[in-house]
């Protein structure tokens, strides 16, 4: 197999990725703004200030839910676009990923720039994240590395499930 795929670095690139970067974060905030909701009305159910307290428990609580189901695009807009305001993409970018049958070569081309490339086996990535528009090359810590961002490519994405890869699939996930 020898195919070539360019992929514009976009802000849709760093929305998608944070879509489901976000996702796990999102479902934690649900569980405890349903948790603070439940706790407001048992306390709700006193007399007093446990009132009170529930009320402010039940108020905070429908805004949290809120916020992470009805109103998450908005609200993953913004975190992305904070995002690229702390680290913004370049300008005229795109990595050009060249699959070959031993080695996958990613060129990094900006206008104005001479390219950059380099080669690396299909055994250095440990994961390929799967979006609707994108999939991400994984390599190393997560936390220390940054993904390299493919454009979907169905028989790409069967070549590396063929050298081993471990895909993880984001499709179809509410986001």
């Amino acid at each position: 197999m020898k195919k070539k795929i360019v992929t514009p670095l976009t802000n849709d690139v760093a929305l998608s990725l944070d879509a489901f970067k976000y996702n796990n974060g999102r479902l934690i905030a649900i569980i405890l703004s349903l948790l603070l909701m439940i706790a407001g009305g048992i306390c709700a159910v006193f007399q007093g200030w446990l009132l009170i307290l529930g009320l402010i428990l039940l108020i905070f609580g429908a805004v949290f839910l809120l916020s992470f189901t009805l109103f998450w695009p908005r609200l993953l807009a913004n975190i992305s676009a904070q995002n690229l305001a702390k680290n913004p993409l370049p300008q005229d970018t795109a990595v050009v990923y060249l699959f070959e049958e031993d080695k996958l070569t990613i060129t990094l081309e900006r206008k104005g720039v001479s390219s950059a490339s380099e080669e690396h086996p299909y055994s250095y990535f440990n994961k390929v994240d799967v979006t609707e528009c994108y999939f991400f090359l994984n390599y190393g810590d997560a936390q220390k590395n940054p993904a390299f961002p493919v454009r979907y490519d169905a028989e790409v994405l069967a070549f590396l499930q063929g050298k081993g890869l471990v895909l993880v699939e984001h499709r179809g996930k509410k986001t």
